[in-house]
């Protein structure tokens, strides 16, 4: 079967162009192999319209010059013409040829995640009607309004959270008024000596006037026993005694009434100053109480303690104006979750919606417990996308290796990851890839390029190479390959480094013919075609 196949592509190659039309032995894919006939002939057929409208372009820019009925032979080359047109119609584009550890090389299979700190949830605090304000994979930033909540609960907890403010208030209030009164107290008291002071100096004063009366009218009492002396000198004598003495009495009673007061006060002031530790302490409690339930209430609600107790208006406090909650988005992101529609009744605790952080993207594989010798923490490592579809080479990743830290001993593998240095646009949570990782003790790096520009024609392997005197030509190149790694290919000969070789459209090139040297001969390195097997 393998030689009826080698004998078709043979003949195949032996056939002019015009005939893919209408003979295709071949079946082709969406790439690079085959399908169906159908696919095969229309693939050939746009191939063979593109060529001939650059055909007939050439001939109308150059016509062929009088004298010349049949015109020149074409000349046999190995450059093929692509200008932009066939370019566009065949989907051809470049990679460059580069310096890569092509044998040192470990190729894992993996897929982009989120590690868990780059997801956010966010639930309910409270039971009630949620009114949704954003979109699922709307973007977002800390400090934007997600949803709103309506809930009966939250309405009880502002009514406790009043009552806890108005125990503190009051027992602050107590403390306050405990204080005034102490101060109040302190003060009498500490004014009652200088008024005793007083008092005491008026007894002391009345006292020795008091003596001095009695003294007199002992004196004139002597005398007037003698018979000597008057009467009323006697008399007034006697009356200043007693007014003397009077005034004592009730200097004496002032005295003792101050004496009175001053204990009365030392005593109250000591019974004010006992009750105003427990005044505090009633007020630390409340305070306590209703700071303890003010931090309840904003690890609940994700509100921080000062927003819900900055003053809203006035003197009202934030807390005491929320009719409903809304909820804002902690941290930059992308709304990944959202299952609910707006007006939906949840109950406190349900998860509501969920944001991504897609900047954090990490990359996981696994790798064989057997290459753990050649592999460590901080090796360079590169994320590399599946070969077809869209994405060029140029789209890789750069980054460190991690090794997880246990394995599975089931499969045998374990897990390694790569934090991308910078994110390409293809890199979501859950697109597959690979990871090239260049273990330790690799070798000197080799001129390499992708395995999807080598192209099997016939018995050699074959490869577009740019011109570099000319962009819109390709040079039919056979290939000289060394070590494979299975996506990238050593290159050991006409080619050298920054060179760009055709990536996308190598299948539909080799289909054309183009390039190809006929047999005994071979060409030279400006392009022309020379008989023989060396050069003479």
């Amino acid at each position: 079967m393998n030689s009826t196949k080698q004998t078709r592509r043979a003949s195949y190659r032996r056939k002019p162009v015009s005939s893919l039309m209408i003979d295709w032995p071949y079946k082709m894919d969406s790439g690079l192999r085959r399908n169906d006939g159908r696919l095969g002939t229309s693939v050939a057929g746009v191939l063979f319209f593109t060529l001939l409208l650059v055909a007939c372009s050439r001939d109308q820019a150059q016509p062929t010059p009088k004298g010349n009925a049949g015109g020149e032979a074409p000349k046999v080359t190995n450059r093929i013409d692509i200008p932009s047109k066939v370019r566009d119609n065949l989907g051809i584009t470049f990679v460059k040829a580069e310096l890569r550890d092509v044998a040192n090389t470990i190729r894992l299979a993996g897929a982009f995640e989120l590690p868990p700190q780059a997801r956010h949830e966010y639930r309910l605090p409270y039971a009630g009607r949620v009114d949704v304000l954003i979109k699922q994979y709307q973007p977002v930033k800390a400090g934007d309004e997600l949803f709103r909540l309506d809930s009966p609960d939250w309405r009880e907890t502002i009514k406790e959270l009043g009552s806890a403010k108005a125990r503190l208030d009051l027992a602050s209030t107590n403390v306050t008024m405990q204080q005034q009164l102490i101060a109040a107290a302190k003060s009498k008291v500490d004014g009652l000596p200088a008024l005793l002071d007083t008092h005491t100096k008026r007894v002391s004063a009345l006292t020795e006037s008091e003596t001095v009366w009695a003294e007199r009218v002992r004196t004139l009492e002597s005398l007037q026993g003698a018979g000597g002396g008057r009467a009323s000198e006697l008399a007034d004598a006697k009356g200043e005694l007693a007014a003397a003495r009077s005034n004592l009495a009730e200097a004496k009673a002032d005295l003792a009434a101050n004496e009175f007061q001053r204990i009365e006060l030392e005593a109250d002031l000591n019974n004010l100053e006992a009750g105003l530790p427990s005044a505090k302490a009633e007020e630390n409690a409340a305070k306590l109480g209703f700071d303890l339930m003010l931090a309840s209430v904003g690890s609940t609600t994700g509100i921080p303690t000062a927003d819900l107790t900055a003053n809203a208006a006035g003197d009202t406090p934030r807390w005491a104006t929320l009719g409903t909650l809304t909820t804002r988005a902690s941290s930059v992101g992308i709304v990944d979750a959202l299952n609910i529609a707006s007006g939906a009744w949840l109950e406190a605790g349900e998860l509501v919606m969920a944001t991504a952080d897609t900047g954090a993207l990490r990359f996981r594989a696994r790798a064989a417990q057997a290459d753990l010798g050649k592999l460590s923490d901080g090796l360079n490592a590169r994320i590399v996308p599946p070969r077809g579809g869209t994405l060029g080479l140029a789209e890789t990743m750069a980054g460190k290796l991690v090794l997880a830290p246990t394995a599975d001993a089931d499969s045998r593998l374990i897990d390694v990851l790569v934090t991308p240095e910078s994110l390409r646009q293809w890199a979501k949570a859950g697109v597959a890839a690979f990871l090239e990782v260049t273990i330790k003790g690799g070798a000197e790096p080799v001129l390499a390029i992708p395995e999807a520009a080598i192209i099997r024609d016939g018995l050699e392997d074959i490869y577009f190479k740019r011109d570099p005197d000319n962009p819109d030509k390709v040079i039919r190149q056979s290939a000289d390959l060394g070590v494979r790694n299975g996506q990238w290919v050593e290159v050991l000969s006409e080619l050298a480094e920054g060179d760009e070789v055709v990536l996308s459209g190598v299948y539909e090139l080799m289909l054309t013919g183009s390039g190809k040297a006929p047999k005994g001969g071979h060409f030279h390195a400006d392009g022309t075609f020379h008989e023989g097997d060396h050069d003479h």
